[in-house]
Protein backbone atom coordinates (compact mmCIF):
# COMPACT_ATOMS: atom_id res chain seq x y z
CA UNK A 1 0.00 0.00 0.00
CA UNK A 2 2.60 2.37 0.83
CA UNK A 3 4.57 1.42 -2.37
CA UNK A 4 1.61 2.80 -4.41
CA UNK A 5 0.95 5.77 -2.50
CA UNK A 6 4.57 6.66 -2.80
CA UNK A 7 4.55 7.58 -7.15
CA UNK A 8 1.02 9.34 -6.45
CA UNK A 9 2.40 11.49 -3.85
CA UNK A 10 5.49 12.65 -6.44
CA UNK A 11 3.30 13.17 -9.69
CA UNK A 12 1.00 15.51 -7.56
CA UNK A 13 4.06 17.00 -6.63
CA UNK A 14 5.47 17.86 -9.79
CA UNK A 15 2.05 18.58 -10.93
CA UNK A 16 2.61 21.16 -7.92
CA UNK A 17 5.72 22.31 -9.49
CA UNK A 18 4.09 22.12 -13.17
CA UNK A 19 1.54 25.03 -12.27
CA UNK A 20 3.88 27.49 -9.64
CA UNK A 21 5.67 27.42 -13.02
CA UNK A 22 2.87 28.82 -15.38
CA UNK A 23 1.94 30.76 -12.76
CA UNK A 24 5.22 32.53 -12.57
CA UNK A 25 5.68 32.77 -16.38
CA UNK A 26 2.69 34.14 -17.02
CA UNK A 27 2.88 36.89 -13.91
CA UNK A 28 6.23 37.42 -15.94
CA UNK A 29 4.36 37.85 -19.18
CA UNK A 30 1.74 40.07 -17.45
CA UNK A 31 4.38 42.29 -16.41
CA UNK A 32 6.45 42.33 -19.51
CA UNK A 33 3.31 42.93 -21.11
CA UNK A 34 2.01 45.73 -19.04
CA UNK A 35 5.59 47.92 -19.55
CA UNK A 36 5.88 50.55 -21.42
CA UNK A 37 9.04 52.04 -22.20
CA UNK A 38 9.28 55.84 -22.47
CA UNK A 39 8.18 57.51 -25.56
CA UNK A 40 11.09 58.24 -27.68
CA UNK A 41 11.59 61.64 -30.29
CA UNK A 42 14.33 61.69 -32.14
CA UNK A 43 16.28 65.05 -32.78
CA UNK A 44 16.31 66.26 -36.34
CA UNK A 45 17.05 69.29 -38.52
CA UNK A 46 14.67 71.65 -39.50
CA UNK A 47 13.18 75.13 -38.53
CA UNK A 48 10.32 76.49 -36.49
CA UNK A 49 8.52 79.96 -36.82
CA UNK A 50 7.86 80.79 -33.43
CA UNK A 51 4.92 83.03 -32.29
CA UNK A 52 3.48 84.19 -28.84
CA UNK A 53 -0.22 85.33 -28.22
CA UNK A 54 -1.01 88.87 -26.78
CA UNK A 55 -2.36 91.82 -25.82
CA UNK A 56 -1.88 95.14 -27.83
CA UNK A 57 -2.67 98.54 -27.81
CA UNK A 58 -2.90 100.57 -31.33
CA UNK A 59 -0.64 103.78 -31.62
CA UNK A 60 -1.53 106.18 -33.87
CA UNK A 61 0.43 109.35 -34.83
CA UNK A 62 -3.26 111.07 -34.46
CA UNK A 63 -4.70 115.26 -34.14
CA UNK A 64 -7.80 115.70 -32.92
CA UNK A 65 -9.97 118.33 -34.04
CA UNK A 66 -12.27 120.75 -32.11
CA UNK A 67 -15.16 122.72 -32.03
CA UNK A 68 -14.64 126.78 -32.70
CA UNK A 69 -17.94 127.66 -32.02
CA UNK A 70 -21.38 126.22 -30.36
CA UNK A 71 -24.14 124.71 -33.21
CA UNK A 72 -25.31 121.98 -34.64
CA UNK A 73 -23.75 119.63 -37.06
CA UNK A 74 -25.52 119.44 -40.24
CA UNK A 75 -23.18 117.61 -42.71
CA UNK A 76 -19.97 115.49 -41.99
CA UNK A 77 -17.36 112.73 -43.96
CA UNK A 78 -17.77 109.07 -44.06
CA UNK A 79 -15.90 107.71 -41.39
CA UNK A 80 -12.43 106.26 -43.06
CA UNK A 81 -12.49 109.25 -45.51
CA UNK A 82 -8.79 110.29 -46.84
CA UNK A 83 -8.57 114.01 -47.03
CA UNK A 84 -6.11 116.51 -48.30
CA UNK A 85 -5.05 119.36 -46.05
CA UNK A 86 -7.98 121.97 -45.80
CA UNK A 87 -10.61 119.98 -46.70
CA UNK A 88 -14.12 120.78 -45.55
CA UNK A 89 -14.81 117.91 -43.33
CA UNK A 90 -17.70 118.93 -41.00
CA UNK A 91 -20.39 121.60 -41.59
CA UNK A 92 -21.69 123.14 -39.06
CA UNK A 93 -25.28 125.96 -38.36
CA UNK A 94 -25.31 128.08 -35.72
CA UNK A 95 -29.66 127.35 -35.50
CA UNK A 96 -31.15 124.57 -35.11
CA UNK A 97 -32.53 124.37 -38.68
CA UNK A 98 -32.55 126.44 -41.58
CA UNK A 99 -35.27 124.92 -43.09
CA UNK A 100 -37.63 128.43 -43.19
CA UNK A 101 -34.63 129.79 -45.23
CA UNK A 102 -34.36 126.28 -47.56
CA UNK A 103 -38.11 126.34 -47.79
CA UNK A 104 -38.31 130.12 -49.07
CA UNK A 105 -35.44 129.69 -51.54
CA UNK A 106 -36.96 126.51 -52.62
CA UNK A 107 -40.10 128.55 -52.84
CA UNK A 108 -38.46 131.53 -55.13
CA UNK A 109 -36.48 129.27 -57.24
CA UNK A 110 -39.92 127.49 -58.32
CA UNK A 111 -41.70 131.10 -59.22
CA UNK A 112 -38.23 131.86 -61.40
CA UNK A 113 -38.48 128.78 -63.29
CA UNK A 114 -42.43 129.38 -63.80
CA UNK A 115 -41.90 133.13 -65.24
CA UNK A 116 -38.83 131.99 -67.36
CA UNK A 117 -40.72 129.16 -68.98
CA UNK A 118 -43.58 131.49 -69.57
CA UNK A 119 -41.07 134.07 -71.04
CA UNK A 120 -39.55 131.25 -73.22
CA UNK A 121 -43.30 129.84 -74.21
CA UNK A 122 -44.64 133.46 -76.06
CA UNK A 123 -44.51 135.57 -73.09
CA UNK A 124 -46.40 133.32 -71.35
CA UNK A 125 -49.48 135.41 -70.28
CA UNK A 126 -51.78 133.77 -72.86
CA UNK A 127 -54.59 133.49 -70.13
CA UNK A 128 -54.13 137.23 -69.26
CA UNK A 129 -54.12 138.36 -72.84
CA UNK A 130 -57.30 136.49 -73.62
CA UNK A 131 -59.24 138.06 -70.98
CA UNK A 132 -58.23 141.60 -72.14
CA UNK A 133 -59.37 140.57 -75.62
CA UNK A 134 -62.70 139.24 -74.42
CA UNK A 135 -63.32 142.39 -72.45
CA UNK A 136 -62.39 144.48 -75.44
CA UNK A 137 -65.19 142.20 -77.66
CA UNK A 138 -67.39 142.41 -75.14
CA UNK A 139 -67.00 146.22 -75.35
CA UNK A 140 -67.37 146.60 -78.96
CA UNK A 141 -70.12 144.18 -79.59
CA UNK A 142 -72.19 146.84 -76.58
CA UNK A 143 -71.10 150.00 -78.94
CA UNK A 144 -72.40 147.99 -82.10
CA UNK A 145 -75.83 147.13 -80.47
CA UNK A 146 -76.50 150.76 -79.39
CA UNK A 147 -75.26 151.42 -83.08
CA UNK A 148 -77.52 149.31 -84.56
CA UNK A 149 -80.35 149.97 -82.17
CA UNK A 150 -79.93 153.94 -83.33
CA UNK A 151 -79.05 154.96 -79.30
CA UNK A 152 -74.90 155.18 -80.53
CA UNK A 153 -73.85 157.11 -77.58
CA UNK A 154 -70.05 156.57 -77.36
CA UNK A 155 -68.41 158.24 -74.06
CA UNK A 156 -65.50 159.58 -73.36
CA UNK A 157 -65.21 157.29 -70.58
CA UNK A 158 -65.73 153.87 -73.01
CA UNK A 159 -62.97 155.74 -74.87
CA UNK A 160 -60.23 155.74 -71.94
CA UNK A 161 -61.62 151.78 -71.02
CA UNK A 162 -60.74 150.61 -74.41
CA UNK A 163 -57.84 152.58 -75.36
CA UNK A 164 -56.65 151.28 -71.50
CA UNK A 165 -56.86 147.39 -72.34
CA UNK A 166 -55.26 147.93 -75.73
CA UNK A 167 -52.29 149.47 -74.14
CA UNK A 168 -52.47 146.73 -71.42
CA UNK A 169 -52.43 144.20 -73.97
CA UNK A 170 -49.84 145.68 -75.96
CA UNK A 171 -47.78 146.38 -72.96
CA UNK A 172 -48.00 142.43 -71.85
CA UNK A 173 -47.77 140.87 -75.51
CA UNK A 174 -44.80 143.18 -76.56
CA UNK A 175 -40.98 142.84 -75.07
CA UNK A 176 -42.80 142.83 -71.55
CA UNK A 177 -40.62 144.91 -69.43
CA UNK A 178 -42.82 144.03 -66.37
CA UNK A 179 -42.11 140.11 -66.46
CA UNK A 180 -38.14 141.33 -66.96
CA UNK A 181 -38.46 143.71 -64.05
CA UNK A 182 -40.70 140.81 -61.84
CA UNK A 183 -37.71 138.09 -62.92
CA UNK A 184 -34.52 140.07 -61.85
CA UNK A 185 -36.72 141.37 -58.27
CA UNK A 186 -36.82 137.70 -57.50
CA UNK A 187 -33.19 136.62 -58.55
CA UNK A 188 -32.15 139.69 -56.04
CA UNK A 189 -34.51 138.37 -53.40
CA UNK A 190 -32.99 134.89 -54.17
CA UNK A 191 -29.49 136.46 -53.41
CA UNK A 192 -30.45 137.35 -50.22
CA UNK A 193 -31.82 133.98 -49.05
CA UNK A 194 -28.48 132.18 -50.29
CA UNK A 195 -26.12 134.79 -48.84
CA UNK A 196 -28.44 134.56 -45.43
CA UNK A 197 -28.08 130.63 -45.75
CA UNK A 198 -24.06 131.00 -46.31
CA UNK A 199 -23.88 132.73 -42.71
CA UNK A 200 -25.67 130.69 -41.08
CA UNK A 201 -23.30 127.86 -41.98
CA UNK A 202 -19.69 127.20 -40.83
CA UNK A 203 -16.83 124.63 -42.18
CA UNK A 204 -14.51 122.82 -39.79
CA UNK A 205 -11.38 121.61 -42.39
CA UNK A 206 -8.55 119.52 -41.99
CA UNK A 207 -5.57 120.80 -40.12
CA UNK A 208 -3.78 118.17 -42.66
CA UNK A 209 -3.83 114.99 -44.93
CA UNK A 210 -4.68 111.99 -43.61
CA UNK A 211 -7.79 109.80 -42.66
CA UNK A 212 -10.55 110.85 -40.68
CA UNK A 213 -12.06 109.19 -37.79
CA UNK A 214 -14.59 110.68 -35.35
CA UNK A 215 -13.94 108.18 -32.70
CA UNK A 216 -12.72 110.23 -30.25
CA UNK A 217 -11.29 108.08 -26.84
CA UNK A 218 -8.81 109.99 -25.00
CA UNK A 219 -5.61 107.96 -26.15
CA UNK A 220 -4.97 110.48 -28.97
CA UNK A 221 -2.42 112.04 -26.92
CA UNK A 222 -0.05 108.99 -26.52
CA UNK A 223 2.47 108.54 -29.61
CA UNK A 224 5.78 106.46 -30.23
CA UNK A 225 7.92 108.71 -28.80
CA UNK A 226 5.88 108.98 -24.84
CA UNK A 227 4.07 105.84 -24.23
CA UNK A 228 6.89 104.83 -22.40
CA UNK A 229 5.41 107.09 -19.47
CA UNK A 230 2.28 105.20 -19.53
CA UNK A 231 0.97 101.77 -17.99
CA UNK A 232 -1.47 102.19 -20.61
CA UNK A 233 -2.49 97.71 -19.88
CA UNK A 234 -3.36 98.83 -15.93
CA UNK A 235 -5.03 101.98 -16.76
CA UNK A 236 -8.85 102.25 -16.53
CA UNK A 237 -10.21 102.40 -20.44
CA UNK A 238 -11.71 105.37 -21.92
CA UNK A 239 -15.20 106.04 -23.56
CA UNK A 240 -15.74 106.14 -27.05
CA UNK A 241 -16.98 109.26 -28.15
CA UNK A 242 -18.77 110.01 -31.87
CA UNK A 243 -20.83 113.02 -33.02
CA UNK A 244 -23.16 112.41 -35.71
CA UNK A 245 -25.48 115.13 -38.06
CA UNK A 246 -27.70 116.98 -36.06
CA UNK A 247 -25.98 116.89 -32.32
CA UNK A 248 -25.42 119.65 -30.61
CA UNK A 249 -21.60 120.66 -29.84
CA UNK A 250 -20.35 123.46 -27.62
CA UNK A 251 -16.67 125.40 -28.54
CA UNK A 252 -14.08 123.59 -27.77
CA UNK A 253 -15.75 120.01 -28.25
CA UNK A 254 -13.96 117.23 -30.08
CA UNK A 255 -15.01 117.29 -33.30
CA UNK A 256 -12.98 114.49 -35.56
CA UNK A 257 -9.45 113.56 -35.67
CA UNK A 258 -6.67 113.34 -38.15
CA UNK A 259 -5.42 110.27 -38.46
CA UNK A 260 -1.43 109.53 -40.35
CA UNK A 261 -1.98 105.95 -42.13
CA UNK A 262 1.76 106.13 -43.17
CA UNK A 263 2.80 105.06 -40.12
CA UNK A 264 1.41 103.54 -36.90
CA UNK A 265 2.61 101.30 -34.24
CA UNK A 266 1.37 98.73 -31.70
CA UNK A 267 2.38 98.09 -28.15
CA UNK A 268 2.32 95.05 -27.17
CA UNK A 269 3.11 93.40 -23.45
CA UNK A 270 6.06 90.76 -24.12
CA UNK A 271 5.34 87.38 -21.66
CA UNK A 272 8.27 86.61 -19.29
CA UNK A 273 8.51 82.90 -20.95
CA UNK A 274 8.41 83.69 -24.55
CA UNK A 275 12.03 84.50 -26.50
CA UNK A 276 12.95 88.19 -26.16
CA UNK A 277 12.64 90.60 -28.70
CA UNK A 278 14.97 92.34 -30.50
CA UNK A 279 15.91 96.28 -31.49
CA UNK A 280 15.39 95.87 -34.86
CA UNK A 281 13.97 92.26 -35.67
CA UNK A 282 11.04 91.93 -38.06
CA UNK A 283 8.17 89.66 -37.14
CA UNK A 284 4.81 89.33 -38.86
CA UNK A 285 1.54 90.68 -36.08
CA UNK A 286 -1.69 88.18 -37.24
CA UNK A 287 -4.78 90.88 -36.20
CA UNK A 288 -8.29 89.76 -37.16
CA UNK A 289 -7.21 87.27 -39.46
CA UNK A 290 -5.14 89.44 -41.37
CA UNK A 291 -0.94 89.52 -41.61
CA UNK A 292 0.80 92.11 -40.98
CA UNK A 293 4.64 93.05 -41.33
CA UNK A 294 6.02 94.85 -38.49
CA UNK A 295 9.89 95.84 -36.80
CA UNK A 296 10.70 96.15 -33.50
CA UNK A 297 11.15 99.91 -33.15
CA UNK A 298 11.87 99.92 -29.21
CA UNK A 299 11.90 97.39 -26.31
CA UNK A 300 10.29 99.05 -23.01
CA UNK A 301 10.69 97.60 -19.31
CA UNK A 302 7.97 98.15 -16.97
CA UNK A 303 7.26 96.52 -14.22
CA UNK A 304 5.42 93.33 -14.63
CA UNK A 305 7.63 92.22 -17.76
CA UNK A 306 8.76 94.02 -20.70
CA UNK A 307 7.08 95.64 -23.66
CA UNK A 308 8.20 96.39 -27.15
CA UNK A 309 6.58 99.16 -29.64
CA UNK A 310 6.08 97.89 -33.41
CA UNK A 311 6.19 100.03 -36.20
CA UNK A 312 3.81 99.23 -39.08
CA UNK A 313 2.94 100.87 -42.67
CA UNK A 314 0.44 98.39 -43.43
CA UNK A 315 -3.17 98.90 -43.02
CA UNK A 316 -6.19 96.38 -41.84
CA UNK A 317 -9.87 97.56 -41.60
CA UNK A 318 -10.89 99.67 -39.22
CA UNK A 319 -7.53 100.21 -37.38
CA UNK A 320 -8.36 104.04 -37.40
CA UNK A 321 -11.35 103.03 -34.35
CA UNK A 322 -9.48 100.22 -32.89
CA UNK A 323 -7.68 100.64 -29.54
CA UNK A 324 -7.06 97.39 -27.68
CA UNK A 325 -6.32 94.65 -29.69
CA UNK A 326 -5.68 90.32 -29.67
CA UNK A 327 -2.99 89.56 -31.75
CA UNK A 328 -0.25 86.89 -32.90
CA UNK A 329 2.87 87.89 -32.89
CA UNK A 330 4.93 85.65 -35.70
CA UNK A 331 8.85 85.71 -35.47
CA UNK A 332 11.36 84.80 -38.00
CA UNK A 333 11.75 80.96 -38.55
CA UNK A 334 14.96 79.65 -36.95
CA UNK A 335 16.52 76.69 -37.92
CA UNK A 336 18.50 73.40 -36.51
CA UNK A 337 18.65 70.70 -33.93
CA UNK A 338 14.65 70.52 -34.03
CA UNK A 339 12.42 68.38 -31.28
CA UNK A 340 9.02 68.13 -29.45
CA UNK A 341 8.48 71.38 -27.32
CA UNK A 342 6.98 68.54 -24.35
CA UNK A 343 9.93 67.09 -24.25
CA UNK A 344 11.72 70.21 -22.19
CA UNK A 345 11.97 70.43 -19.43
CA UNK A 346 11.75 73.89 -17.36
CA UNK A 347 14.03 73.88 -13.99
CA UNK A 348 15.69 77.01 -12.02
CA UNK A 349 15.41 79.36 -15.21
CA UNK A 350 17.24 76.44 -17.26
CA UNK A 351 15.80 74.30 -19.47
CA UNK A 352 16.79 70.97 -20.41
CA UNK A 353 15.95 67.20 -22.50
CA UNK A 354 16.95 64.20 -21.40
CA UNK A 355 18.76 62.07 -23.48
CA UNK A 356 18.19 58.63 -24.23
CA UNK A 357 21.11 55.93 -25.08
CA UNK A 358 21.87 52.73 -24.30
CA UNK A 359 23.93 53.20 -21.31
CA UNK A 360 21.42 55.37 -19.47
CA UNK A 361 19.75 59.02 -19.48
CA UNK A 362 22.19 62.15 -19.79
CA UNK A 363 20.27 65.59 -18.60
CA UNK A 364 21.27 68.20 -21.10
CA UNK A 365 20.47 71.92 -20.82
CA UNK A 366 19.82 73.35 -24.02
CA UNK A 367 18.78 77.03 -25.25
CA UNK A 368 15.43 77.39 -27.33
CA UNK A 369 16.03 79.68 -30.45
CA UNK A 370 12.18 79.62 -31.73
CA UNK A 371 9.47 77.42 -30.72
CA UNK A 372 5.82 77.29 -32.31
CA UNK A 373 4.24 75.38 -29.42
CA UNK A 374 4.21 71.75 -30.97
CA UNK A 375 8.06 72.09 -31.86
CA UNK A 376 10.98 73.65 -30.90
CA UNK A 377 14.37 74.29 -32.37
CA UNK A 378 16.84 74.27 -29.75
CA UNK A 379 21.32 74.86 -29.35
CA UNK A 380 23.02 72.83 -26.79
CA UNK A 381 24.51 74.90 -24.12
CA UNK A 382 27.84 72.18 -24.23
CA UNK A 383 29.11 72.31 -27.58
CA UNK A 384 31.07 69.00 -27.25
CA UNK A 385 29.10 67.02 -25.25
CA UNK A 386 25.86 68.16 -26.05
CA UNK A 387 22.75 67.29 -27.55
CA UNK A 388 23.53 66.38 -31.53
CA UNK A 389 20.82 65.52 -34.98
CA UNK A 390 19.81 62.32 -34.25
CA UNK A 391 20.05 61.77 -30.87
CA UNK A 392 16.51 60.54 -28.67
CA UNK A 393 15.17 62.19 -26.09
CA UNK A 394 12.29 61.45 -23.70
CA UNK A 395 9.33 62.78 -25.17
CA UNK A 396 7.53 61.76 -22.10
CA UNK A 397 7.09 63.78 -19.47
CA UNK A 398 5.83 61.27 -16.73
CA UNK A 399 8.67 58.95 -17.61
CA UNK A 400 11.09 61.56 -17.05
CA UNK A 401 9.69 62.78 -13.31
CA UNK A 402 9.81 59.17 -12.98
CA UNK A 403 13.53 59.06 -13.49
CA UNK A 404 14.02 62.57 -11.44
CA UNK A 405 12.47 60.80 -8.59
CA UNK A 406 14.55 57.70 -9.04
CA UNK A 407 17.64 59.91 -9.13
CA UNK A 408 16.26 61.38 -5.73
Amino acid sequence: MNNKNGPNKQKKKTRIRVALFLVVIYLVVLAFMSFKPPSIAKVVYGNVASYFETQGMVVRNEKVVYSSKNGYIIKKLQENTRVPKGYKVVQMSNKESVGDLSYQLDAINEKIDIAENKQANGNGFTDDINKIDNDIKGLLSEIKKDARMGTFNITQRDINKLSSMLEKKNAIASDNPFVKDNVTKMENEKKDIEELIRNSYTYTKSPEAGIVSFYIDGYENINGDNISNYDVFNEKPQDNSSKDEGDFVNAGDPLFKIVDNYQWYIYIKVPSKEPALKNGENVKLNIHEKSLDARVVKLIKQNDGHCALLGLNQQYDDFVKDRFVKLKVVKNSDEGMMLPYKSIINANGKRYVYKYASNGIKKIEVKVLATDGDKAVVDSVDKLDGLKVYDEVINDKSAISKHLKTKE
